[in-house]
């Protein structure tokens, strides 16, 4: 079976996301890798079709610096209208998969699918200088597209929640997960970005959940100014803080990212 790996992205490498370790990761399991780019201002789409040629780069060009969780639906709706594979995973560019276990992967992936029409996977998301810790949940997802299209079931994604889930029928899809902690996708997050970096991405996302939600806290601020920028660092390093501290396991790294590793001093404390 034909496996398509799909993401959005957008000005990825000023977010400080190992961008390139994470295409590298998909290409080893995957047949293709689908990258929706919603806005470019530094020339990620040149260098990541360089890397391989079964990338396929999609550029919009429509997602704002103030955005919102229907540009994220949008965009990942793209994605999957594009893969080509009979298999279509959804993963965030900022997770890297053990490349180590590609052929364990592929495999995990085209055994839960054959039973199912969809399955996810827990993720690992890891704090330098603490750990890991295990995550559940619905948004790293890959279904049977072959089959729900030879069925004539539509899928899509929305966000019901909050969340980008999988919707069947007009569902969120109901899932068979995977666990196999040799197999889980490792989320970077903030483990490689400035404080710059990382205060800013956390302010436009903050700003794209409330409004989700209908409230405006972090939207009211303006944190090109220091005071403001100071407040909203500190609820940054504080949540970061609160997580790190309590990331105490310990699971191997992908060996795309090793080096990476060596080279970072991030610490929440």
């Amino acid at each position: 079976m034909k496996i398509s790996t799909f993401t959005i992205a957008t000005d990825p490498v000023s977010m400080g996301f190992p961008v390139f370790e994470a295409i590298d990761s998909f290409l080893s399991f995957s047949d293709e890798v689908v990258i929706v780019v919603g806005r470019d201002t530094e020339f990620f789409c040149e260098k990541a079709k360089q890397i391989s040629s079964k990338i396929k780069i999609i550029e919009t060009n429509k997602w704002p610096v103030s955005w919102t969780y229907d540009v994220m639906t949008y965009h990942l709706n793209v994605g999957i209208d594009n893969c080509t594979g009979d298999i279509a995973l959804k993963i965030d560019l900022d997770s890297i998969f053990p490349d180590q276990y590609s052929q364990e992967i592929r495999n995990n992936l085209i055994s839960s699918l054959s039973a199912s029409h969809s399955c996810c996977f827990d993720r690992l998301n890891y704090y330098h200088g603490f750990g890991f810790m295990k995550k559940c949940g619905d948004t790293f997802f890959a279904f049977n597209k072959s089959r729900l299209d030879s069925l004539n079931i539509k899928y899509s994604v929305g966000s019901p929640s909050g969340s980008n889930v999988l919707m069947i029928d007009g569902k969120q899809a109901s899932h068979a997960r995977i666990t196999n902690t040799n197999v889980l996708p490792r989320n970077y997050d903030d483990t490689f970005c400035t404080e710059k970096q990382g205060v800013t991405k956390y302010f436009h996302w903050g700003i794209a959940h409330e409004k989700k939600l209908g409230r405006q806290l972090l939207n009211a601020r303006d944190i090109s100014t220091p005071t403001n920028f100071n407040i909203v660092k500190n609820q940054w390093y504080n949540g970061k803080r609160k997580k790190a501290i309590m990331s105490k396991d310990s699971y191997e790294h992908p060996n795309v990212i090793s080096q990476k590793l060596l080279n970072t001093h991030k610490n929440f404390i």
